[in-house]
C-alpha cells in the first residue's frame, strides 16, 4: 500500500463550548510565495470577519477603534484565528451522567488544584482520556464564575492540520482564549501589534507572526496574568502533537509551571497523554485512568447494553463478562455492544453471545480486524469509498457533506445535481437518518456521527478513535483490497477519486447557473459546495504526484471560472483564493505538474481524453499569477522552466 497521508483521529461527540480549540473564524495560512499550504509558520489572515466577543465580558469598544493606520483590534485577533480549530472539540464526546465524578475527590486532582504544578493524567487508547478532561475543564469552568480563575484549553488533533497537532495553533489558541477573558492582557496585546504593525505595514498587507514571536508573547502574558488571577491550563493527547513540536511544548509548559516553592503564582497545568511518550514528562500529581474507571464502565455498560428479552439473571452475567474483558477501555466497550445487539436481533441465545464475546480480542487492533471481516461481499466496494473519504478527506466533513460525496462518487459524472437526486437511482442517499445508519453499518460501528453543540449545528463524522484511522491506513485498506478478484488499491485511489468527486460537483449545471457571477455566500442546499471548492485542487494535485493525474477529469475553462466566483461568493476554508483568469496551465505551473503542462501543450503523453479535449494554453507573455503573493514576473519564471522540461516553448 502507498505511503498514505495522515488526517482524522479519533471519534468523540459534542462540542464544549467556552474553552479549547473554538476559536472564531476561518484564517488564510501560508507565507507570501510558499506553495506548502499546510505550513503555518507565518500567518495571513482575513481581515473582514468580525471578532465576537462573549457578552460576559462585554464589548470591547477599542475593537471598533483604530489602534493606528491601517490596523484595528480585529485585525489583532485575526491573526490568532483558524477555522480548523473547533475540528477536534467538535467530536469529544461529554461524559455520562454519574460518571467522572470520582475525579473531584482523587488526592492527586485535590493537590493539583491546591498546588498548582502538572498534573499527568495517563492511560491506554481508548480508556477515556479526552472525556475525563473534558469533565475536568467543565468543572473548572464552572467554578470560574466565583473564583475569576482563566480556564484555557487545547486538544491536539494528530490527523489534522499542523495547526491542529502544532505549536503554533496551540500558542495561537492559547493566546486568543487569554484576550478573550483576560482585559489586561488585551491591552498589552493591542501594543504589541500597534508596534509590529508600525515597524512592518510597508512590507506586508497582513499581521503576522513567527513560531518563535507567538511563543514570547505567550509566555509574557501567562506569567503576567498568572501573578493577578489563577490559570489552569488543559492539554489533551500530548502523544498527539507532532513529534518535531512536542519536546518544545512539553519543555514550554515545564517552564510555566514553575518550581515547586514558587509554583502558587504560576499556572497550573493538566496534560493527558497515553503511556508513551514515557520519561519526557515529569508530573507533580499523576493519575493512571485506567485504575480509577471500573465504576464508570459499568455504568456506561448498565446504560448502553439493552437485552429486553433475557432475564435479569442472565444480563447480570453478561454485564460482568462485558466488564473483566474491557480492562479498562470505554472503545472496547462502544464497539462490541453493537455487535450483542446484533446478534440478539438475530435471535441467538444468550449463551452463544456469551460465547462470541469470549472470542473477542481484548487488544483493540483485533478487534478492528474482526470487525471489518464482517463486512460482505457485496458490500465492500461501498465500504471501501466510505473508508476513503474518512482516511483521506482534508478535514472532517459533516454528515450531509458526507451523504452528497457518497452519491456523486458511487455515479461518476453527471450533468446536473438532479440527476444525482434522483429517487430512481439507487446510489442515492436521501437525507441524514439513511445516511448515518448506512456508514454506521458498512464500517461495522467504527465510524460513527458526532453530535455538535457550534453555531452551525452540523453532525461531525468521524472514526471513533485515532487508533482506527491509523489501523485501516497500515492494514484495514489492504485487507479491503485483497477481497476484490480485480486489482484495487484504495489508498492509491483515494486521490484522484476524490478529485473528480469534488469536480463532478462543481461541474453540475445548479452550480454553474448559480455562480455564473458573483453573489454573496453559498446556498444553503449546496452541502458539499464548500469542500469541493476548497479541496479539488489539493486532491487533484496528490493524484498528479502519484502518478494517477490521468485519472483526474480536469475542469474546463468555464469551470475554472465557476470556481473563482465561489471563492469570491464567500469564505471557503481553503488557504489561498484563485484570482480571476486562472487557467490550468497556471496551475501545472503552480505545483509542477509535468504530465498535466504535456497534456495542456499537446505533447504525446498518457494522458485523459478531457485533458487532451478541453484545455488550450493562454500564449500570453505575461501570464496572471494564481495567488495573491507572486508577481507576474515569478510566475512566468515558473511556467518557462516547467514548459522548458516538457520541450515546448508555450508563449
Amino acid at each position: 500500500m502507498a505511503k498514505s497521508q495522515k488526517f482524522a483521529g479519533d471519534f468523540k461527540s459534542q462540542l464544549h463550548q467556552f474553552n479549547g480549540n473554538n476559536i472564531y473564524g476561518p484564517v488564510f495560512i501560508g507565507a507570501p510565495n510558499q506553495s506548502d499550504s499546510r505550513n503555518p509558520t507565518y500567518v495571513q489572515t482575513d481581515l473582514k470577519r468580525k471578532f465576537t466577543e462573549q457578552k460576559s465580558e462585554g464589548v470591547d469598544e477599542r475593537s471598533k477603534v483604530s489602534l493606528t493606520e491601517g490596523l484595528s483590534w480585529d485585525d489583532c485577533l485575526q491573526s490568532l484565528e483558524f477555522e480548523e480549530s473547533s475540528d477536534r472539540e467538535r467530536v469529544i464526546e461529554r461524559h455520562m451522567e454519574g460518571t467522572c465524578d470520582w475525579l473531584l475527590n482523587s488526592p492527586a486532582y485535590l493537590n493539583w488544584i491546591n498546588e498548582h504544578g502538572l498534573l499527568l493524567i495517563r492511560g491506554k487508547p481508548g480508556c477515556g482520556k479526552s472525556t475525563i478532561l473534558k469533565f475536568a475543564i467543565e468543572k473548572q469552568v464552572e467554578a470560574a464564575v466565583s473564583t475569576g480563575s482563566l480556564v484555557l484549553s487545547f486538544f491536539f488533533y494528530a490527523s489534522g492540520t499542523q495547526l491542529q497537532n502544532g505549536l503554533v495553533g496551540l500558542l495561537r489558541s492559547l493566546l486568543l482564549q487569554m484576550l478573550d477573558q483576560d482585559m489586561s492582557s488585551r491591552s498589552m496585546f493591542q501594543e504589541i501589534c500597534r508596534k509590529r504593525w508600525i515597524s512592518e505595514r510597508k512590507k506586508k498587507r497582513y499581521l503576522t507572526w513567527l513560531q518563535t514571536e507567538l511563543q514570547v508573547i505567550f509566555e509574557r502574558l501567562v506569567l503576567e496574568c498568572s501573578a493577578r488571577r489563577k490559570i489552569r491550563i488543559f492539554l489533551d493527547a500530548i502523544d498527539e502533537c507532532r513529534e518535531e513540536d512536542r519536546d518544545r511544548v512539553i519543555s514550554l509548559f515545564h517552564s510555566l509551571k514553575g518550581k515547586t516553592n514558587l509554583r502558587l503564582n504560576k499556572p497550573g497545568v493538566c496534560f493527558t497523554c497515553r503511556p508513551y511518550p514515557d520519561g519526557q514528562i515529569t508530573g507533580d500529581f499523576q493519575i493512571r485512568l485506567e485504575d480509577e474507571s471500573q465504576d464508570d464502565i459499568k455504568i456506561f455498560i448498565d446504560e448502553k447494553l439493552r437485552l429486553p428479552d433475557e432475564t435479569q439473571a442472565a444480563t447480570e452475567e453478561l454485564r460482568h463478562l462485558l466488564l473483566r474483558k474491557a480492562d479498562g477501555l470505554f472503545l472496547w466497550i462502544a464497539l462490541v455492544i453493537p455487535q450483542i445487539h446484533d446478534m440478539s436481533s438475530q435471535g441467538l441465545n444468550l449463551r452463544v453471545i456469551q460465547s462470541e464475546i469470549l472470542k473477542c480480542p481484548r487488544e483493540l487492533e483485533s478487534l478492528y480486524e474482526d470487525l471489518i471481516k464482517k463486512i460482505k461481499d457485496d458490500e465492500l466496494l461501498e465500504a471501501g469509498n466510505l473508508f476513503q473519504w474518512i482516511c483521506f478527506a482534508l478535514r472532517p466533513l459533516s454528515l450531509d457533506e458526507l451523504r452528497t460525496a457518497m452519491t456523486i462518487h458511487r455515479n461518476g459524472e453527471k450533468g446536473s445535481l438532479k440527476e444525482y437526486e434522483d429517487e430512481d437511482n439507487p446510489n442515492y442517499i436521501p437525507n441524514e437518518s439513511k445516511m448515518r445508519k448506512k456508514l454506521i453499518y458498512l464500517s461495522k460501528g467504527l465510524i460513527d456521527v458526532g453530535t455538535s453543540t457550534s453555531a452551525d449545528r452540523k453532525a461531525i463524522v468521524a472514526f471513533h478513535h485515532e487508533t482506527i484511522k491509523d489501523f485501516m491506513l497500515r492494514k484495514g485498506l489492504r485487507y479491503l483490497d485483497s477481497r476484490f478478484k480485480a486489482y484495487q488499491n484504495f489508498a492509491e485511489t483515494a486521490p484522484y477519486q476524490l478529485a473528480n468527486t469534488c469536480l463532478s460537483y462543481l461541474s453540475t449545471k445548479e452550480i454553474h447557473l448559480s455562480f455564473s457571477a458573483r453573489r454573496v455566500g453559498l446556498p444553503t442546499e449546496f452541502h458539499f459546495l464548500s469542500y469541493a471548492a476548497a479541496y479539488w485542487l489539493s486532491h487533484s494535485v496528490e493524484a498528479e504526484k502519484g502518478g494517477f493525474g490521468e485519472k483526474v477529469t480536469w475542469p474546463s475553462q468555464r469551470t475554472l471560472d465557476i470556481w473563482v466566483n465561489i471563492h469570491k461568493s464567500a469564505k471557503i476554508d481553503s488557504t489561498k483564493s484563485p484570482q480571476e483568469g486562472i487557467c490550468l496551465m497556471h496551475i501545472a505551473a503552480e505545483h509542477g505538474l509535468e504530465r498535466l503542462a504535456r497534456s495542456i501543450c499537446g505533447v504525446r503523453h498518457p494522458v485523459t481524453l478531457a485533458a487532451t479535449k478541453r484545455h488550450k494554453i493562454r500564449r500570453e507573455a505575461d501570464i496572471q499569477c494564481c495567488s495573491r503573493e507572486e508577481t507576474k514576473a515569478e510566475r512566468r519564471d515558473q511556467n518557462n522552466v516547467l514548459l522548458t522540461k516538457v520541450g515546448q516553448k508555450c508563449y
